[in-house]
């Protein structure tokens, strides 16, 4: 009887071991999808701020000055990139991002996730 009750503290042990390994790698998982959702939150507000301030100034370059304003604001390390051009009497922001994972444990990261975001707006001599 006490053989049967050494193993099963044992077992229990080894049991609850592997359930925190687990829920620790579901947690950091969901930390991970966290932290892509909000790089692909920011980036559209990057975009979106550039093409809206190009728009109202007609002004490229403040919007780009505008865009790398918010990138300073929202990212610490690794820097997105900005690419305004007008197209037609629309100007078009696009902004590439490339995301690595668990970047919180190593500067570096592992692997990761190209994210992009586009912003249209119109401009040209009809604008107020």
């Amino acid at each position: 009887m006490q053989k049967l009750f050494k193993s099963e503290k044992g077992s229990i042990m080894i049991e609850l071991v592997f359930t925190c390994l687990i829920l620790v790698v579901l947690m950091l998982c969901a930390v991970e999808v966290i932290n892509i959702v909000r790089a692909d939150i920011y980036i559209h507000k990057v975009a979106r701020e550039g093409a809206r301030e190009a728009a109202i100034t007609n002004n490229l370059d403040a919007g780009r000055n505008m865009a790398e304003d918010c990138i300073q604001q929202y990212f610490a390390t690794n820097k997105p990139t900005v690419h305004p051009y007008p197209n037609n009497n629309n100007i078009v922001f696009e902004v590439f991002y490339s995301h690595k994972h668990f970047s919180f444990l190593n500067k570096t990261g592992y692997g990761g996730v190209d994210l992009n975001a586009r912003a249209i707006y119109p401009w040209g001599e009809e604008n107020p």
